[in-house]
């Protein structure tokens, strides 16, 4: 591209370029011997590549479940553990049956990839519909801190488990809340 310009200080009144000979002659071979300058340059190369995988799902097959309790006199805690899928109780709470068991999610992606499990890090609240809660805290998957791996078919089991807790005399009721966990490839 040649970029040429002509200032001409005698006729700046009048609109446009003026063209006087001596001066854009001159100017332009400035402009012109500027760009002819040879450039020492080198070149490279590189390739650009991507890599496409399954994208990953997540479906929720199971509900996390605390099973019955009675609330004592005293605060008491139900642990539901993500690996043995067993119950725990202490403190003022005891059990009435049901069945308690861990929250299972099916993941399905690329067969061998490792998946990091994120759940909730702050309590989550459960209300029973009549403006009684409970708190539900401490949740872990059956991984630990570690990822989890997609088996050869391209398929893992996630099983959460976590922690609710019970005030003395914690109103009857069936108590309910939602949460969600993450799953990212590694």
């Amino acid at each position: 591209m040649l970029l040429t310009f002509w200032v001409d200080n005698q006729n700046m009144r009048r609109k446009g370029p003026i063209l006087r000979r001596k001066g854009r002659s001159a100017l332009a071979l400035m402009v012109v011997a500027s760009l002819t300058v040879p450039a020492h340059a080198q070149t490279a190369s590189a390739t650009g590549r991507t890599t496409i995988i399954n994208p990953l799902s997540v479906s929720a097959q199971r509900d996390l479940d605390f099973g019955r309790l009675i609330a004592g006199t005293t605060a008491g805690t139900a642990t539901i553990n993500p690996i043995s899928e067993t119950r725990t109780i202490s403190g003022g709470a005891s059990s009435a049956g049901g069945t308690p068991i861990s929250a299972s999610f099916a993941a399905r992606g690329v067969a061998g990839r490792m998946l990091h499990i994120g759940v909730p890090t702050t309590p989550i609240i459960a209300s029973n519909g009549t403006g009684a809660t409970m708190t539900i805290s401490n949740f872990a998957h059956n991984g630990g801190n570690a990822p989890i791996l997609l088996d050869a078919g391209g398929d893992a089991t996630i099983h959460v488990g976590a922690t609710i807790s019970l005030s003395a005399g914690q109103a009857e009721g069936a108590y309910t809340a939602h949460f969600s966990i993450i799953a990212i490839y590694l």
